[in-house]
């Protein structure tokens, strides 16, 4: 398992004494070798897990693990055997290439910095023509700039970029929501056949469940910081036990238009993130809400392959 264990995570709001939450006490875990979707709205603190998980952000309560490494306990060297087991791909795929590197200078950089002298230039020339070509970039594209791709071959590049150090996870932060629907499809699809050939373990962060449904074995519902529900993602998308897992799935348009079925959007916004939330932080957008809602946290309740926090869960 990759381990997240109480992780709380505040950044303070310049000239007041007032701190935001963006991550109340998130325990989670992520089975290797699996994909696990982390799902809610925008502000919820789905990003925020990421950058902790790769040391960008270090959290003021909690640790993470894997194996015997523990982030409390890591050192300088420990982080950088870290960076090299976890890597991530960002959402947006042009800011995340430097315009003045080759795509093989950007592919060959962490290899750089990891494995040191190991390999000698032309090694590590050949690694990243390598790894273009299973992200699907012919070889021969090695020497040219980021700003001569499409979007969606930028985002190939992203990929083949985190997975030049072998990692053990790639976290996916919502790779595909910059690009257009058909690329969509393509990244996915690659992303898919990469799974299968190299068994790494995907944390995809996205907000469009649908991709989600399609990509994962496991989901975890975040809203305002918190979990509100985990499980297998067939379970969870299928008979969902949380409102707000239940409120998302219906946010989602049906591909069938002749339906014309209405769309249906979470009422209500986010609660504050300044806020210190006293009972579950769905209560105030809640339609099943009652007042033991507001006052106290759930308990964790668990239902087949994964747990849920609710008072009041649908059947």
């Amino acid at each position: 398992m990759l381990r997240l264990s109480g992780i709380e995570k505040h950044f303070p709001v310049r000239g007041t004494q007032k701190k935001v939450h963006a991550l109340r006490n998130i325990s989670l875990d992520f089975p290797l070798q699996k994909t696990t979707g982390i799902v809610g709205e925008s502000g919820s603190g789905k990003s925020t897990i990421a950058r902790i998980l790769l040391g960008q952000y270090a959290p003021d309560k909690g640790y993470f693990a894997m194996g015997e490494s523990m982030s409390p306990f890591f050192s300088k060297d420990d982080w950088k055997q870290w960076r090299k087991r976890v890597t991530m791909v960002f959402q947006d795929p042009f800011s995340s290439l430097n315009p003045r590197l080759t795509v093989s200078e950007s592919i060959q950089e962490p290899l750089f910095i990891h494995a040191g002298k190991k390999y000698s230039a032309k090694e590590r020339e050949k690694i990243a023509a390598e790894k273009l070509e299973l992200t699907g970039i012919p070889a021969s594209a090695a020497n040219r700039y980021p700003h001569e791709f499409s979007g969606g071959q930028r985002q190939r590049i992203g990929i083949a970029r985190a997975l030049v150090t072998q990692p053990e996870v790639m976290i996916l932060d919502e790779p595909v929501s910059a690009l257009d629907v058909s690329v969509q499809a393509q990244i996915i699809n690659l992303l898919v056949q990469l799974k299968q050939e190299t068994s790494i373990t995907y944390l995809f962060i996205a907000h469009d469940i649908s991709v989600v449904r399609h990509l994962s074995d496991y989901t975890a519902v975040i809203h305002a910081g918190e979990v509100m529900e985990y499980g297998e993602t067939k379970h969870v998308l299928s008979t969902p036990r949380h409102p707000y897992t239940q409120t998302l799935l219906q946010s989602v348009p049906e591909a069938d238009s002749s339906s014309r079925k209405k769309i249906f959007t979470v009422a209500g916004e986010l609660p504050s993130p300044t806020d210190v939330i006293t009972g579950c932080s769905f209560a105030g957008r809640c339609p099943r809400v009652k007042q033991v809602c507001r006052d106290s946290k759930p308990e964790k309740s668990y239902k087949e392959t994964g747990y849920f926090y609710c008072h009041f869960p649908l059947k």
